[in-house]
């Protein structure tokens, strides 16, 4: 994280994504003898161990926006002047649900501290949100792949 971090300071990059790679091997993390995935269906009995990796990533993602705001920025700090997004693909693992996916949008001039529920696309209305909060850009919607995609101009 201090490698995305120095990039948007030095103006090296402007987009990052960042995936973490131990989805279906065990991490070296003291505590855990499973690989992340089979963590999820593992029931109550491996639970513990999940937790213990969700809040390392919390933990992490929290330093990481901790320093984002204390660095200072061209018009206040760099959180101020970035977006960050931070999210799963599955809003339940253990079924493989899609449904109710929990996102964590920092920074980039919203306001925070809420928690929403959008409607049936809600990451359509978040995504719309991110793009036309940014300088110049002017996005009328946004659809998911199974439609089609309007023409911008």
């Amino acid at each position: 994280l201090t490698c995305l971090r120095l990039g948007f300071a030095t103006d090296q990059t402007r987009v990052a994504v960042l995936h973490f790679p131990f989805y279906n091997r065990v991490p070296n993390i003291k505590g855990v003898d499973t690989s992340w995935h089979r963590l999820t269906h593992s029931g109550k009995s491996k639970v513990k161990q999940l937790v213990h990796i969700e809040k390392l990533f919390m933990d992490n993602f929290a330093d990481f926006l901790t320093k984002m705001a204390n660095t200072k920025g061209e018009n206040g700090s760099l959180l101020d002047e970035t977006i960050v997004l931070m999210g799963s693909n599955l809003g339940r693992a253990s079924s493989h649900d899609t449904r109710d996916l929990p996102i964590v949008v920092a920074g980039g001039g919203f306001e925070h501290g809420a928690h929403i529920q959008g409607n049936a696309n809600p990451l359509n209305e978040l995504f719309l949100s991110l793009t036309n909060n940014i300088e110049g850009v002017n996005m009328p919607e946004f659809k998911d792949t199974h439609q089609k995609f309007k023409h911008f101009s």
